[in-house]
């Protein structure tokens, strides 16, 4: 699990960290449709929304 401090070490912000962890799903999922990160898709665009960073 990620730590708050590795979180501020390698991405600065919660913000930026979020950004990263959405785009690392999408990718993800469009390269295996099937994964386990397609289930969190949906989740994590949902979550993008109310922190508002999409």
């Amino acid at each position: 699990m990620i730590t708050t401090e590795l979180i501020q070490k390698y991405f600065g912000t919660l913000e930026e960290f979020e950004r990263f962890r959405l785009n690392w799903i999408r990718i993800c999922t469009n390269i295996n449709e099937a994964g386990a990160n397609a289930r969190k898709k949906e989740m994590a665009e949902h979550r993008a929304k109310l922190l508002k960073i999409v």
